[in-house]
């Protein structure tokens, strides 16, 4: 891997649906093993290829690459057209309808083209697409990706805004300011300026470093 650290965002375990960041520093062909240095699991961590891919591909196979600024022409050469990321959203988008043809049953394929959709500014296709599986997503789905959410912010349904979040706020995860951020942003677009201040206060309660927050509250 020429040394250069990828960091992934996968499920922490097959088959459940907690968020983790896993270090991948290397591969085995030969044992089709993903070599890992993990904060949780320890360092040296070998997981199957297949394991792998069925934790990562619900986060659509997100990365971030970690490298030096001696190392950004080999890495703008792996990457190749990818480089741009709008050439990546619509990669991601192929893939995923690949994916879902070969696996109608699996969910995550229609929620990646959800969230591909989202970054291509096709609102309406991201909508219908996570309409498509919504009832038949882990609980904690929302929890790590929410471009639905915002997808409908952007076509101006906020009653829908609002009854995911409150759902997500109810269901275990109160600590979530970027879904505060949005509901803010929705009151202010009403001319609801107290309703507006009392969620960004709640966002930076739970992040006080949340920069969107900050920043709507000075400009009330």
């Amino acid at each position: 891997m020429n040394g250069i650290p990828v960091v992934v965002k996968t499920w922490l375990h097959v088959n459940e649906d907690i968020g983790h960041f896993r270090v991948v520093r290397g591969f085995d062909e030969t044992r089709k093993v993903i070599i890992q240095d993990d904060s949780y699991e320890g360092p040296n961590k070998k997981i199957s290829y297949y394991d792998f891919l069925s934790m990562w591909q619900p986060f659509n196979y997100a990365y971030v690459i970690v490298y030096k600024n001696e190392q950004k022409d080999l890495v703008e050469a792996i990457l190749g057209s990818e480089v741009e990321e709008s050439v990546a959203w619509v990669n991601s988008l192929e893939r995923a309808k690949i994916e879902s043809e070969l696996d109608d049953a699996n969910v995550y394929p229609r929620f990646n083209m959800s969230a591909a959709y989202y970054h291509l500014s096709d609102y309406k296709n991201s909508v219908l697409m996570y309409e498509d599986v919504e009832e038949n997503l882990p609980k904690r789905m929302l929890w790590y990706q929410i471009e639905p959410i915002l997808a409908y912010q952007q076509l101006g349904n906020y009653d829908r805004v609002f009854q995911i979040s409150e759902h997500i706020f109810e269901n275990g995860n109160r600590a979530f300011s970027e879904l505060y951020q949005i509901r803010g942003e929705i009151y202010l677009e009403k001319g609801s300026y107290d309703l507006a201040k009392s969620e960004f206060d709640k966002a930076l309660q739970y992040n006080i470093n949340f920069l969107d927050a900050k920043e709507s509250l000075s400009n009330l």
